[in-house]
């Protein structure tokens, strides 16, 4: 009887010890991660540095666009981003609404869903500066990889002009 009252007193603070030890999460601090990543795709996009923006992605990432699901290795991202950096200056790559981003409970995965105005020049046949605008929405899903965010799938789609 002894025994059977020492164990029921045991265990919930056996099992309260197990649960206050889980690590717990910032939530607020990795939505600001999230945000920085965010801050640093701009930046790169005005630097036109593909290495710097694939760098922020997994290994492979899956995209969602046109009706057609990929997935894209680190080389087949920067195949598929160079000409585009290559070939354009950007004036405005701007928020038109606060991105909307959520963290998942432990911390390991999140999404961010943003809505850009894009405005960018580049020369017509004749080396004539030519401009374009274009609104983009996508959301991008982010895994915590050895403790820093990657981009793992994207989302996106663009305003019917």
């Amino acid at each position: 009887m002894k025994i059977i009252l020492l164990i029921l007193i045991s265990l919930p603070i056996a099992i309260g010890t197990i649960f206050s030890c889980q690590k717990s999460i910032d939530l607020t601090h990795e939505k600001s991660l999230i945000e920085k990543v965010l801050q640093q795709e701009r930046t790169f996009h005005f630097e036109n540095n593909v290495d710097g923006f694939v760098s922020l992605m997994a290994d492979t990432i899956m995209a969602v666009k046109d009706g057609e699901v990929k997935r894209y290795s680190h080389d087949e991202m920067k195949a598929r981003f160079n000409p585009y950096f290559g070939s354009v200056t950007f004036i405005r790559w701007d928020d038109e609404i606060p991105p909307v981003i959520e963290i998942s409970d432990d911390g390991s995965m999140a999404y961010a869903v943003v809505k850009k105005e894009v405005l960018l020049t580049y020369d017509d046949t004749l080396g004539m500066p030519l401009y374009d605008t274009t609104h983009f929405a996508w959301m991008a899903i982010y895994r915590k990889i050895k403790g820093e965010w990657k981009g793992v799938a994207n989302v996106s789609t663009e305003e019917p002009r």
